[in-house]
């Protein structure tokens, strides 16, 4: 059962992470979904 658990969730686990704390700094400077796009642009 221990095969369910694919590597690849788990990296896309530490994205949406690494993107929330992101768009948390970004909130604070005004440019939340803007930081989420160059986010989402680059990687």
């Amino acid at each position: 059962m221990k095969n369910y658990e694919r590597p690849e969730i788990k990296d896309i686990k530490v994205n949406l992470e690494d993107i929330i704390a992101v768009s948390n700094n970004g909130s604070t400077n005004g440019g939340g979904s803007s930081s989420l796009s160059d986010l989402f642009g680059g990687k």
